[in-house]
């Protein structure tokens, strides 16, 4: 458990320099090198080459996040970073992997929320 923690606070440290590295802060997929799991590597209709062509429903074929969010997401929720995109997993999470947990952007919560909800900056 230590060696996981100390793991962690290492590649947190390395992305507050910019360089976040491959390791425990890595999307499982990424690590196993199974990009085939949301890619389809020669050819889709999607972009990025996406297995499925919506985010939510990709991601939700391993994740439950009903389970840990309770955020809207889908067609009906607009992003307020720019009207012509909707919130799905991909407006909070990189699907890649950072040096923050939980795929976040940002190193806290706060940090990642108040880049749309602006009337909670501290």
């Amino acid at each position: 458990m230590q060696v996981a923690l100390a793991e962690k606070d290492r590649q947190e440290q390395a992305a507050a320099r910019g360089r976040p590295v491959r390791g425990a802060l890595t999307h499982q997929p990424v690590r196993d090198g199974d990009c085939a799991l949301c890619h389809l590597p020669h050819a889709s209709d999607s972009a990025h080459l996406m297995a499925n062509p919506s985010v939510i429903d990709a991601c939700g074929a391993c994740h439950d996040w009903s389970k840990h969010s309770n955020h809207p997401m889908g067609p009906k929720a607009t992003d307020s970073r720019n009207r012509n995109l909707t919130i799905d997993c991909l407006s909070c999470h990189r699907s890649h992997g950072t040096g923050y947990r939980y795929l976040m952007p940002f190193p806290t919560s706060t940090d990642l929320c108040v880049q749309c909800h602006k009337r909670f900056t501290r």
